[in-house]
C-alpha cells in the first residue's frame, strides 16, 4: 500500500426533520455494507487506515465508489526507484 493515498472521509446525511432537504455531512467511519461492498472486512479496512462505524447500516454509493477510487491507488504497485537507462 502507499504511504502517498489518504484514506477518503465518509459522508453520511445528517438527521433532520421530514420538510427541510437532505443535507449531507462527513460521517464517523465507512460502514460494514459499504465495505462488504467493495469486498472489505473491517480488519482489513482497519489496516488500511479506513474509519469503520459499526453501528450504521446504510450504504451510500458515494461512499462505496470513495473505497473503490481508494483501493485502486493504494493497490498500485509504487517503485523504489527508476531504472536510467544509458
Amino acid at each position: 500500500m502507499s504511504k502517498d493515498v489518504e484514506a477518503p472521509r465518509p459522508i453520511v446525511q445528517a438527521p433532520l426533520r421530514k420538510e427541510l432537504p437532505i443535507k449531507l455531512r462527513p460521517g464517523r467511519g465507512f460502514s460494514i455494507p459499504e465495505l462488504k461492498a467493495v469486498g472489505l472486512d473491517v480488519k482489513r479496512a482497519r489496516k488500511l487506515g479506513l474509519r469503520v462505524d459499526e453501528r450504521r447500516d446504510s450504504c451510500h454509493e458515494e461512499n462505496v465508489k470513495a473505497l473503490e477510487e481508494f483501493l485502486t491507488k493504494a493497490s498500485k504497485p509504487q517503485r523504489a526507484h527508476e531504472v536510467v537507462q544509458s
